[in-house]
């Protein structure tokens, strides 16, 4: 636990670092995000009731993500082109309430196996 809290630590001072963005790679994370997902799907049968939980929770990090992505600060510096980004404050805090979701379904997720 430790470990996962320095790590934590670390990334919430890069969120708010300003970084140069390089736009034609903005694809691939979400690429592969796609990937995980479809690859996680094909091993479970998908019924009407597991679709619908998918399409509420895809909805659902759509908004979140478009949310988050409203609060940074993107520039794009006049004279050499350059697209930098920084992370504000309540975009770090939505981040760590969604960090600390998802670590309360994974242990209530391990609580009841049954569902």
């Amino acid at each position: 636990m430790g470990s996962y809290v320095i790590i934590l630590v670390i990334v919430v001072f890069l969120m708010l670092k300003e970084k140069e963005i390089r736009p034609s790679r903005l694809w691939i994370t979400p690429a592969l995000f796609a990937y995980l997902t479809f690859s996680s799907m094909t091993g479970n049968t998908l019924t009407a009731g597991s679709f619908f939980l998918y399409s509420i929770c895809l909805l659902v990090g759509l908004a979140i993500g478009a949310w988050r992505g409203k609060l940074d600060k993107v520039r794009i510096h006049p004279v050499t082109g350059k697209a930098t980004s920084q992370g504000s404050i309540a975009g770090v805090i939505l981040f760590l309430v969604v960090m600390l979701l998802r670590v309360l379904a994974g242990s209530w997720g391990a609580q009841c196996p049954s569902l």
